[in-house]
């Protein structure tokens, strides 16, 4: 998708400064702030439609980050990447690389805080305005905090406002994490969470009031479409399954009764055509990340490819669909058709078996081709799509019935799902089945690994498929050990030595 550059480029900046003034979680020493601060930036409507720009920049920092965390260790996911095999075999400790999105998200974090004080107080934006604005980074702030949560569970991120106030202050501030499994953490573990769906029920509300006002519809900005389904997974992590089923009603019956375009959600046609950029901002999409080919494209593509594949695109040969995941398909299933385990050489001319070491799996095609990015693509980022919600709703209603339903509601949503993947309708499901539907529905979208933890066997088929040696406190990723060191109040997650 194609963005302006100066307000990419402002926002970039804004961030970088932001994260200077605002980050108690780094070793930082006091700064000057004479050159960029709210006394002579956030003086105009713009000023502030920059800063929020800014906010979103950080989330466009996950980009791969978010996916391949979310898929590491699965049934579906494996990396050719040099060393990292430790990696695929769960043999990962604090010291690896698991930081990128703890130290994104936790600075993040502070600054959606400092900017909603901003917000509150500014006299320069419309109460409509500021408002819309704020129920915005409220979800934004949501976001970031859950996939925090996903990944290494409840941490210590900076929302008190009156800490926030002096923040600029105070860079010896060491937030409070207490040891997992006390009593103390779950009290605290509690917290998050209820902060999390505070944060996003207040921004629903405004978002109900706010109507079509400037930010309102833009693609890729928040909206309550985006806080309804952050809440869904909130919901579904948490294993509330009568919370889920109300929640993703709301969602479907906002797509099939709403008269504003934006919300209109309904499911593409065509599968295997939603990734690329001739069909940006189609209808299934709740949300996604904006991307522009070149500095702020995304890498996805390049990671999976060989290198002797193509000669007109960057190929890391990193990312692959495990050849087991593969054959699972049925025949049938067009979804499979964006996976490939073979290919010409262009040097050799020969045909490559990608089931043979040292592949051993298919390169992912579901984003396609950009011919102005061979490295980083244009090609936007789908975070949220209308189909995971359907798969959801099926899934919570089928939890409710004990674990095997033929309910109307949710075999109508279920087949719907699968009608388009060309596989025949089913006339009942069961956990099981939802859970291998979520797979070939969302495969590399980064939810497997949430979705297999829910389901009890992130470590289990590890452990029975691939006879590696998973451990169960591995359902989540160890906090990094730069954050450990930095502050002695944070507790490692149970399991890893520092």
């Amino acid at each position: 998708m194609k963005r302006n550059h100066n307000i990419v480029i402002a926002a970039t900046m804004f961030a970088l400064t932001l994260s200077l003034f605002t980050s108690c979680e780094g070793d930082l020493e006091p700064i000057n702030y004479n050159r960029i601060s709210t006394d002579n930036f956030l003086q105009t409507v713009n000023d502030y439609d920059v800063a929020l720009t800014a906010i979103y920049a950080s989330i466009g920092n996950l980009r791969r980050d978010r996916i391949v965390f979310g898929e590491r260790g699965t049934d579906e996911y494996r990396s050719n990447n040099g060393g990292e095999d430790k990696l695929n075999n769960f043999e990962w400790t604090s010291s690896d690389q698991f930081g990128q999105i703890y130290w994104n998200n936790v600075q993040a974090i502070t600054r959606t805080g400092t900017f909603i004080i901003e917000l509150e107080k500014t006299a320069v934006l419309s109460d409509e305005i500021r408002n819309n604005y704020i129920a915005q980074v409220k979800t934004a702030r949501a976001f970031l905090m859950y996939e925090i949560l996903t990944n290494y569970g409840a941490c210590p991120v900076i929302t008190d406002k009156d800490i926030l106030a002096e923040i600029y202050n105070n860079f010896d501030y060491k937030p409070k994490r207490p040891k997992p499994g006390t009593p103390e953490y779950v009290t605290y573990y509690n917290d998050y969470l209820k902060f999390i769906e505070d944060d996003l029920n207040a921004a629903i509300q405004e978002f109900d009031k706010a109507g079509a006002i400037q930010g309102y519809n833009d693609f890729g900005r928040f909206n309550k479409g985006v806080s309804l389904t952050i809440l869904s997974k909130l919901y579904m992590h948490e294993k509330r399954w009568a919370d889920l089923e109300n929640t993703c009603k709301t969602i479907i019956d906002l797509a099939e009764n709403a008269t504003d375009p934006m919300f209109k959600y309904s499911l593409y046609p065509k599968y295997n055509d939603m990734w690329s950029l001739s069909t940006e901002k189609h209808a299934e999409i709740i949300f996604a990340i904006p991307q522009t080919a070149g500095l702020y494209g995304q890498s996805f593509r390049a990671w999976t490819l060989h290198p002797h594949y193509t000669a007109d695109e960057n190929a890391f040969n990193g990312d692959k669909v495990r050849i087991p995941f593969y054959d699972s398909f049925q025949a049938n299933d067009i979804r499979r058709n964006n996976i490939t385990i073979t290919f010409t050489n262009i040097y050799s001319g020969k045909t490559v078996d990608m089931r043979k070491p040292p592949h051993n799996g298919g390169f992912i095609f579901k984003y396609q081709p950009d011919p102005d990015g061979p490295m980083a693509s244009g090609v936007d980022v789908i975070v949220y799509r209308l189909a995971d919600i359907y798969l959801s709703y099926a899934e919570a209603i089928c939890w409710k019935e004990g674990g095997t339903t033929s309910n109307s509601v949710a075999l109508k949503y279920f087949n719907m799902v699968r009608e388009r993947a060309g596989v025949a309708k089913v006339l009942s499901i069961n956990t099981n089945e939802i859970l291998q539907e979520r797979g070939w529905e969302l495969y590399f979208e980064g939810f497997r690994r949430e979705d297999l933890i829910r389901h009890g066997k992130y470590i289990s088929k590890a452990a029975e498929e691939r006879k590696v040696n998973a451990q169960d406190y591995q359902v989540l990723y160890p906090i990094p050990l730069g954050a450990i060191l930095e502050n002695p109040n944070i507790y490692q997650n149970s399991g890893y030595n520092f």
